[in-house]
């Protein structure tokens, strides 16, 4: 029982590793689309951030929205801040 407590407790681990590797790169991608046009509205960069991240997978594609989302409205307002 201890060992499929453990091991569950290292798949969250490792789903929270991964999904602040994809935050990261979301981020990323945003600032540049940002600092290469200063005046992009928040409508055209969620648009074309999710354009560079098209998933099949349903669930996948949602976090990538959501990230778009978050970061295209960060990054037009002006504070980020440490993500």
């Amino acid at each position: 029982m201890k060992c499929v407590l453990v091991m569950a407790a290292l798949m969250a681990l490792s789903f929270a590793a991964n999904n602040h590797h994809l935050a990261d790169l979301v981020h990323k991608e945003v600032s540049t689309l940002y600092s290469t046009n200063s005046h992009i509205t928040y409508d055209a960069c969620v648009h074309k951030c999710d354009g560079l991240f098209d998933f099949v997978d349903s669930t996948d594609e949602s976090e990538t929205d959501r990230l778009c989302g978050e970061y295209c409205r960060c990054e037009i307002n002006n504070n980020c801040g440490h993500h």
